[in-house]
């Protein structure tokens, strides 16, 4: 039982670096993408 509390905190931990990662990834293109077009 404990075993698999551990094991669900590393899944939600791995899955919020991701999302962070993709949001980090979309933020940075939106920003490029104003600067581009004010160019």
């Amino acid at each position: 039982r404990e075993y698999l509390q551990v094991m669900n905190q590393i899944a939600a931990g791995q899955v919020s670096d991701a999302l962070r990662a993709q949001s980090n990834e979309i933020s940075k293109n939106i920003f490029i993408f104003k600067r581009e077009t004010r160019d």
